[in-house]
């Protein structure tokens, strides 16, 4: 693109220059990460950037299938004293993580449990693959709807609250661990938790750059922590032919930043 010198041209020109700037910044993903939630909680991080919502792995179908046998049957001894584990993490202050409120990988296992088991799209599907698979809570959030590049793990404060469905139904977030936004002036706003994502930032037929948060509990937790959030990686990965991805497991009071580019 070649500017002229007259200076409604030139103007018009270096407008556009910063908008094809801005497009080629918002197809990298790189984001910073906070940790600020309570000290028993471990989290996996993954970034992903170049996925397609209608894109699966060569695998996925025969593995759901397979995984879906599996958990008709009840949770052997390890597998649900893992369970009750992460329902402690989530007992904070005054939200107790039972009836509505309990990990959405409960959800998921009586939906499996029952034949019902949701499909949504390849990343939402992805993601509760993982969760059943893993029996741990994962939330994930459209990147450019979140309309942020900074994001923290805290709790919920006293009357924060966002609307989690078509029908405009709100979930109070005070004292459940909650995925936020930050801006710029360091504000947070939640938008994700382990029992219900907001509307607002929900993957959609056009979402290409994802956010994921992957809850558990601090105990021994983190190497199955870091199996499943890499294997979410993977399947977030063959979500498209050129997906860049980055993960980490943090732990309180850490502070990261994730490169989708350098993948």
């Amino acid at each position: 693109m070649q500017c002229r010198s007259n200076f409604y041209q030139y103007t018009v020109c270096h407008l556009n220059r910063i908008q094809e700037s801005i497009r080629e910044t918002r197809s990298i993903s790189i984001i910073e990460f906070s940790h600020q939630g309570p000290e028993s909680l471990r989290v996996g991080v993954i970034v992903a950037d170049g996925v397609s919502v209608s894109r699966y792995a060569d695998s996925f179908e025969s593995d759901l299938v397979d995984l879906l046998e599996a958990r008709h049957d009840e949770l052997n001894n390890s597998l649900d004293t893992w369970r009750r584990e992460i329902r402690d993490v989530f007992r904070n202050g005054k939200f107790k993580p039972t009836g509505r409120g309990k990990p959405a990988s409960e959800y998921l296992l009586g939906a499996a449990r029952k034949d019902a088991f949701p499909r949504i799209n390849s990343i939402v599907d992805a993601c509760n693959y993982v969760s059943l698979r893993f029996v741990l809570p994962i939330s994930v959030c459209d990147l450019d709807r979140a309309g942020a590049d900074q994001f923290m793990v805290r709790l919920g404060l006293p009357d924060e609250e966002y609307v989690f469905n078509t029908t405009g139904q709100t979930i109070n977030v005070e004292d459940l661990i909650v995925g936020c936004s930050v801006s710029a002036d360091g504000s947070s706003r939640p938008i994700i938790n382990a029992v219900k994502d907001s509307m607002g930032s929900k993957t959609t037929p056009e979402s290409s750059r994802i956010f994921a948060l992957l809850y558990a509990p601090k105990s021994d937790s983190e190497e199955r922590l870091a199996n499943a959030t890499s294997v979410f990686e993977q399947l977030l990965g063959a979500c498209g032919d050129s997906v860049k991805t980055a993960s980490a497991v943090v732990t309180p009071g850490v502070s990261i930043v994730l490169d989708a580019a350098s993948s």
